[in-house]
């Protein structure tokens, strides 16, 4: 039996289901991550000269949203497309099914801004706060039950990525939500970077992108950095070869003149 708002499900589908959302909440925490920011007062006291030298990091408030939105389609997707269209239940469904993500987001993203204030690091630096975040989300969702029930969106028994992962392939990169052709908003080439960088930070220590542009031995400038990050800076380039062996190594980085003159 199903519960009250989720249809009968087989336990291949809860499977399914199960593995694409894991998935996707793996690769959207490590893009999530990179959206925190030292806190100004952290700044300072990291190193006050180059404080004053460089200008502030970037506010992305608009990205930050179209990323979390993104999560919640995708999530969304995952499971929704299980429902049968002619049921009568389906609305109730599909309203439930998007309250569940919301509040799988909201944890996941309360999880991050626990773990990033022992680091005195924030979402807060893009000034968004979680209202505004659960109010994305929601619209986002809403659009999404308005656009299913009223058939826009074709649902296939199991999405290509949950039937790869059931049979043992790995993940590859978040999952796309399908919807009417849109196109996607989270490049893959951004996803695999931010993942490459999360990697990067775990194994030493979680230095800020502050240390990486301004390292010795990194190979990349601010500019670069940014552009790089967001996916403007080509695969092909020798600053993103560079940069990228740098953080496949595991180098921690190394300040330009570490001494004082």
């Amino acid at each position: 039996m199903g519960t009250p708002d989720r249809p009968p499900l087989t336990l291949e589908q809860q499977v399914g289901i199960e593995t694409a959302q894991q998935g996707v909440d793996e690769r959207f925490w490590q893009f999530l991550w990179s959206f925190q920011a030292l806190l100004p007062h952290a700044q300072e006291e990291y190193n006050p000269r180059l404080n004053r030298l460089n200008p502030p990091i970037p506010k992305e408030p608009a990205k930050f949203q179209l990323v979390v939105s993104e999560y919640a389609k995708n999530l969304f997707m995952i499971e929704s497309g299980m429902y049968s269209a002619d049921a009568p239940e389906l609305k109730e469904w599909l309203e439930g099914l998007g309250e569940r993500i919301v509040e799988r987001i909201s944890n996941t993203l309360d999880d991050i801004e626990g773990k990033g204030y022992y680091q005195s690091r924030s979402f807060a630096h893009h000034d968004v706060g979680p209202e505004q975040l659960l109010a994305t989300m929601r619209e986002t969702i809403r659009k999404l039950i308005e656009k299913q029930l009223q058939g826009w969106i074709s649902r296939p028994p199991l999405p290509p990525e949950v039937m790869r992962q059931m049979h043992g392939e790995p993940h590859r990169g978040a999952i796309r939500a399908d919807v009417s052709q849109e196109p996607a908003t989270v490049e893959s080439e951004v996803d695999r970077r931010a993942k490459l960088l999360a990697e990067y930070k775990l194994a030493t220590g979680n230095p800020p992108d502050l240390r990486l542009y301004t390292a010795s031995n990194s190979g990349i400038h601010k500019p670069e950095f940014y552009q790089w990050r967001d996916g403007r800076l080509p695969a092909k380039s020798r600053v993103t070869k560079r940069f990228e062996a740098f953080l496949k190594a595991k180098k921690k980085p190394i300040p330009k003149n570490p001494t004082n003159h």
